[in-house]
């Protein structure tokens, strides 16, 4: 589990799984190809946030699929943060990966709500537990998602168009402050 996992789901771990005698190890965000070296015997997940909730490093997703698949490990990735769009986890050898759909494809903070989606290898065991934990969505809820999703990419593409600007601002007046400094 990487270390800057939503608190949630650490508190998932470090309760729910504990108490089922499953263990967790906890990985750096940028570990990349040594993470091979936390590998045990009985690893059969690897969950991955990028970026992560905390902090925001971006995880070299490929790399560390690739060393997980060598091990037989799934794969699961927390893709909140790219809502599926800034990010195509299938693409970079995702197993499994989830959102907390309340963010950005509900997009209006007025219901809770999560997704799931896994690869063809995966995609029969997610049905089947998704079926015996009872885990389903109101109609209205559904319809609420579904209302999120039509405007998904235009919200998405406002936040980067947004966030660059704030960003450049920033960076300029770093450079004014440390230019009058250096005077």
């Amino acid at each position: 589990m990487v270390d800057t996992c939503y608190e949630p789901t650490r508190d998932f771990c470090d309760v729910i799984l504990k108490k089922m005698g499953v263990e967790t190890t906890y990985y750096e965000p940028t570990i990349g190809a040594e993470i091979e070296s936390l590998i045990k015997p009985n690893t059969t997940v690897l969950f991955t946030e990028s970026p992560g909730s905390i902090t925001m490093e971006v995880q070299d997703v490929p790399t560390l699929a690739k060393i997980a698949h060598k091990h037989d490990i799934i794969v699961m990735l927390d893709n909140t943060w790219a809502a599926g769009v800034n990010f195509s986890p299938f693409d970079h050898g995702v197993d499994i990966s989830i959102q907390a759909a309340t963010k950005y494809i509900v997009g209006h903070s007025d219901v809770m709500l999560g997704t799931a989606v896994a690869n063809e290898k995966c995609w029969d065991q997610l049905r089947e537990q998704s079926y015996l934990m009872g885990q389903c969505v109101s109609p209205d809820d559904a319809y609420l998602g579904l209302r999120g999703i039509r405007t998904l990419d235009v919200r998405l593409r406002q936040h980067a168009e947004s966030s660059l600007k704030v960003a450049k601002w920033l960076a300029s007046r770093l450079k004014s402050i440390m230019f009058a400094t250096l005077r």
